[in-house]
Order: C-alpha cells, then sequence, then structure tokens
C-alpha cells in the first residue's frame, strides 16, 4: 500500500498540470500578498481594511480552489484514458488499494496547493495587524476544504463512465453548495423579532415571520458543518461583510447599559446584547467545529466511494 501511495504521489508530482497549477497558484499568493500588505501596513480602527482583505481572500481562493480542481481532473482522466488503472490491476493490487491510494494522493497534493497559496498572505495578516481571528482553525479548515473538494472530484472522475459531463456537474454542485451554505446562513442570523421596542409598559417584541425554529434551525446548521465548503464562506462573507459592525455594535450596546437610568433601559440593552452575542457565538463555534465536520465528511466520503468503485468493471 505504501509503494502504491507513493506511486500515486509521484504521478502527480511530474505531471504537466502539477507545474501549471503551482505556477498559478504562486502567481496567486504573491497578488492577494501584495493587495493585503498595504492594507495591514495601514490599519482600519473601523474595519474597513478588515473586509477588504477577507474579501482578496475569499476571491482569490476561490479561484485557487478551481485550478487545483481542473488540474485533478486533467490528471485522472488521462489516468482512465491511457489504462493506468488497469495496469495496477494486472500487477496484482486490489481495487480498494488503488482507490485509498489515489484518494490520499490526491488530498496531499490539493492540501500542498492550498498552502502554497494560503500560507503568505496569512502570514501577513498574524504578524502584522491579525485580521484573521483564529488563524489555526482558518488554516486547517481551508486545507481541509482543497482536500474535499479534489477528493470529491477525483472520485467522479473515476466513478463515471463519461467523466467530463458528471464534472461539469461536480461543479455546479460546489457552486451551489456556495449559494445553499450563504443562503442558510442567513436565514438563521435573522433574529427571532423583527422589532423591539421600549415603551412605558415594559418591553415589546414583533415577532420575525422569516425566523427559523427548532428543530429545523438544528437541522440547518448541522446541513452547513456538514458542507465541506462552508469554510470560505463563514470567513469569505460573514467576517468580511458582519464581523467588525456586530463587534462595534457589542461595545455600543455595552455602553448604553452601563449608562442605564432604569431597570426598562437596562433590561432592553441586556436583551439586545443577548441577541448580538448569540449571532456571533453561532459563527465562532462553527469555525472550530468545521476541521472535525470537515475530517469526518472526508473519511465517510472515501469509504463510500470505495465501496462504489469495487464494484466498477474497469475492462
Amino acid at each position: 500500500m505504501r509503494n502504491l501511495i507513493h506511486v500515486s504521489c509521484k504521478r502527480y508530482l511530474f505531471r504537466w498540470e502539477t507545474f501549471a497549477v503551482t505556477l498559478l497558484n504562486l502567481l496567486l499568493t504573491i497578488l492577494c500578498t501584495v493587495a493585503s500588505t498595504p492594507l495591514s501596513e495601514a490599519g482600519d480602527p473601523d474595519g474597513g481594511g478588515h473586509q477588504a482583505f477577507y474579501m482578496i481572500i475569499f476571491v482569490i481562493s476561490l479561484v485557487s480552489l478551481c485550478l487545483t480542481m481542473a488540474a485533478v481532473i486533467f490528471t485522472e482522466v488521462n489516468t482512465l484514458a491511457t489504462g493506468a488503472i488497469r495496469n495496477l490491476l494486472i500487477a496484482g493490487y486490489r481495487k480498494e488499494q488503488i482507490f485509498l491510494s489515489k484518494y490520499i494522493a490526491v488530498g496531499i497534493f490539493s492540501i500542498v496547493q492550498g498552502t502554497l497559496f494560503l500560507l503568505p498572505p496569512v502570514l501577513v495578516s498574524i504578524t502584522v495587524n491579525k485580521w484573521i481571528d483564529h488563524p489555526v482553525y482558518y488554516m486547517v479548515s481551508m486545507l481541509l476544504m482543497y482536500a474535499a473538494v479534489s477528493c470529491m472530484t477525483m472520485t467522479v472522475c473515476l466513478l463515471t463512465d463519461r467523466p467530463a459531463m458528471y464534472v461539469a456537474l461536480c461543479i455546479c454542485c460546489f457552486f451551489a453548495l456556495l449559494y445553499g451554505g450563504n443562503s442558510i446562513s442567513s436565514s438563521l442570523d435573522i433574529s427571532q423579532y423583527s422589532s423591539v421596542e421600549l415603551r412605558e409598559d415594559g418591553i415589546i417584541k414583533t415577532e420575525d415571520p422569516w425566523y427559523v425554529p427548532s428543530p429545523k434551525r438544528d437541522i440547518l446548521e448541522q446541513c452547513i458543518m456538514i458542507s465541506p465548503v462552508q469554510p470560505i464562506l463563514e470567513y469569505g462573507s460573514w467576517y468580511s461583510e458582519s464581523m467588525w459592525a456586530t463587534a462595534d455594535g457589542i461595545r455600543a450596546w455595552e455602553g448604553m447599559l452601563s449608562r442605564a437610568d432604569n431597570e426598562g433601559d437596562a433590561e432592553y440593552c441586556r436583551w439586545n446584547l443577548q441577541e448580538i452575542n448569540r449571532i456571533l457565538q453561532t459563527h465562532t463555534n462553527r469555525v472550530k467545529r468545521f476541521p472535525i465536520y470537515q475530517t469526518a465528511f472526508i473519511v465517510v466520503f472515501g469509504l463510500g466511494s470505495m465501496v462504489i468503485f469495487k464494484k466498477r468493471d474497469l475492462k
């Protein structure tokens, strides 16, 4: 098995697709670092620089991920066309060994490509202004996303007779996951009450018809966590658009609470603080749990795909 993994990794090491995508990822990381360094050096207490930094990372990460997927697609389609898998079967290797070796090799290849792209701009961020919250979780989650997406793409190529059509479907599913994850996350951020008014007789709350109650809320939250591409949305969307406004809101309501003249005003401030902290804690908890869910997804998806691959006729 070790030799088979070595052969699979070696195949990726000496192909023109690997050379091309490595150069492109290095170019992207230079562009990303050059674009983000002035933002870090300038600093921005109002959070505008943070938003620009995350948006740069978000957009260029998508490009890098798509390039890595393209390299995997070309390599695996070529593997099928040249009969390399059949040669391994003739040599005495079992199908599950072949699949697992390729699965591991693709995971290693994609993690290396992700590291080449992500490491320089992340180091710029954490050494200058620490604009990336939880940098270790960020790096691990993003690299596991590279591995999950690439392994899924490789599996689609191996399990179908018309890989081009199904890979196109796989790419469509990738962007559908991005859109769906963003929509679900936005719906879960909706507060239970659309408006809260402080009156003489107490606090009047108006129910929001778009609020998602439990157990549907819990189910959707698990769907978000299972999605292998959600980390790029969590940082690229939530942190770039809402994180700093939320932090400013917390500071503002804490100041109002300290200056409250009566219990009604204090209760009103506490409710708003509780709601803002709920949203912030939800996103923070996601970031910390993503690596666990992603690792489980990669393992379960790989084992299930291996069972299907064993039944495929490669002759």
